[in-house]
């Protein structure tokens, strides 16, 4: 018998500001953890220059409890776009640093690990979630 459980539940109170441009994102190996993205308030600079909120990356794990979710990002950080690295254990994720913000493309591609650790910036860039998808006959889409 499967077990339901709304989303807001599992990342507690603050669930109520998921919005659609949040992404939330299944682990490729344990049906039990998955990483979303959520809006919150930014650092001052942040909010100063862009006068929207900030976008966090967070790590859900059953095992955790409920509403008790691991952030992954940085507070001086914006997360746009992620995607699981095939094996379960790292997520790679575009987005910029405060410092950054001045710069005519901002964006970066980082990894980092699901326990929050080995945080790595790897190269420029907006998109990382078009890597390979088997398609119904085997073949990448």
């Amino acid at each position: 018998m499967r077990e339901w459980v709304p989303l807001v539940n599992m990342v507690g109170e603050r669930g109520q500001m998921l919005s659609s441009s949040d992404r939330v994102l299944a682990s490729p190996t344990d049906p039990t953890v998955f990483a979303y993205t959520r809006m919150v308030p930014g650092t001052a600079r942040f909010e100063r220059m862009m006068h929207e909120p900030n976008t966090a990356l967070f790590l859900h794990d059953r095992f955790l409890g409920r509403g008790k979710n691991l952030r992954l990002s940085a507070e001086d950080m914006t997360v746009v776009d992620l995607s699981w690295a095939p094996d379960g254990r790292s997520l790679y994720f575009s987005g910029y640093l405060d410092r950054h913000l001045h710069e005519a493309d901002p964006f970066r591609i980082y990894r980092i690990d699901g326990d929050g650790r080995a945080f790595a910036e790897l190269v420029r860039g907006e998109r990382v979630s078009v890597g390979f998808q088997p398609g119904p006959t085997g073949s990448a889409r």
